[in-house]
């Protein structure tokens, strides 16, 4: 079955590929340890399961299933957390979703990892310039917006002593005219 699905991929056939290689994980998944006779064995299938899930994280970063892209990492990272390949396609999701923090959380554990993959560095790059971009845009939308709360606030304040002359005559039951120019009783 994985196998199958690799033909796929090497096809562009995404979505093929990943029925195979979705197929091929339930049965391993299935497969209980114990009807393996050796450690090696058992290690061949962790190995055959980690590459599933790579794979599948491939196929689903192609048809722009990025959700799915990212529960294969994490499951991948599970078996192996210091999976070069899953934290970078991992982050290559999370970049596709907008999540461009967690994006570079896994660019940079990538790098720390393989420091040197090219082309995980240059996504590191690239989602920091995102992430800078977003920022100065965040800046420029929330800019002098707290200066003009100030402001807004500081014209209709009530002074101090215009409050006491009112609370003064409504307690001895005259009107009053208050700020808004509204009268009161």
């Amino acid at each position: 079955l994985k196998a199958k699905g690799t033909k796929f991929v090497q096809r562009a056939s995404w979505s093929r590929a990943a029925s195979f290689y979705e197929r091929a994980e339930t049965y391993l998944k299935d497969e209980d340890d114990s009807d393996f006779k050796d450690d090696e064995e058992k290690a061949a299938k962790r190995r055959t399961q980690l590459a599933l899930h790579l794979n599948l994280a491939l196929c689903y970063l192609k048809t722009q299933e990025f959700t799915r892209a990212v529960e294969c990492c994490d499951k991948a990272l599970n078996m192996d957390a210091e999976c070069d390949k899953a934290l970078f396609r991992r982050g290559q999701a999370h970049s596709a979703l907008g999540n461009l923090e967690e994006a570079r959380a896994d660019y940079q554990r990538a790098v720390s990892v393989a420091p040197n993959n090219k082309a995980v560095r240059s996504e590191l790059v690239k989602v920091q310039q995102l992430i800078k971009k977003q920022r100065e845009a965040e800046k420029k939308t929330f800019f002098g917006m707290f200066d003009k709360f100030a402001a807004h606030d500081a014209k209709n304040q009530v002074k101090p002593a215009e409050t006491e002359v009112a609370v003064d005559a409504a307690v001895d039951g005259e009107a009053v005219a208050n700020p808004s120019n509204e009268v009161e009783i």
